[in-house]
């Protein structure tokens, strides 16, 4: 009867902790440079870089900036973008291009080691997310977490060269 018990409970914390536990995710981060071309606060305008049908990363999305502002003004376009998709559980790959550079670097120095609140990786159509972590259509309650948590880039995508306009001039945020 001990053993029979034992495999029940074990059964019944592994199926627990499976089901309430929110999944994390990995998201490609793409950051333009200067001329702008996609739509500020739509994750999924890709103007600047293509045809949206490329296959460019892991959940890419697009986190625009208007090109033109100062890299002070613009950088809370970049943090709303690590604040989505990068808080939490959730990790991600940067990319960026031309200005794009100055503007992760200039972000990540000023507010990287800064306390964040998790987001559930849904915008609102200026580019923000809601509080609170949950995914699948679990809400879970906000929390907050250092920074946020960026991967080494692929190796074969750390040796991409190209010029403007196009993919990222071997750039990536890791930590």
């Amino acid at each position: 009867m001990q053993p029979l018990r034992f495999s029940m409970v074990l059964c019944l914390l592994v199926l627990t902790g499976l089901t309430g536990s929110a999944s994390a995710a990995n998201y490609t981060l793409w950051i333009n440079g200067r001329i702008g071309g996609g739509t500020v606060g739509d994750y999924d305008s890709w103007t600047y870089w293509g045809p949206s049908g490329v296959d460019a990363g892991v959940n890419k999305k697009s986190a625009n900036w208007d090109g033109r502002g100062s890299i002070a003004s613009q950088s809370p376009r970049i943090r709303d973008a690590l604040d989505c998709f990068c808080t939490g559980a959730n990790w991600c790959y940067i990319a960026t291009h031309s200005a794009g550079d100055l503007l992760i670097g200039y972000t990540l120095a000023h507010y990287g080691a800064s306390t964040r609140t998790i987001r559930n990786a849904v915008a609102n159509a200026n580019g923000v997310c809601a509080a609170g972590g949950g995914s699948g259509g679990q809400p879970r309650p906000a929390g907050t977490s250092s920074g946020w948590p960026r991967r080494p880039a692929p190796a074969a995508a750390r040796n991409w060269r190209t010029s403007a306009p196009g993919p990222p001039r071997n750039r990536w945020c890791g930590t």
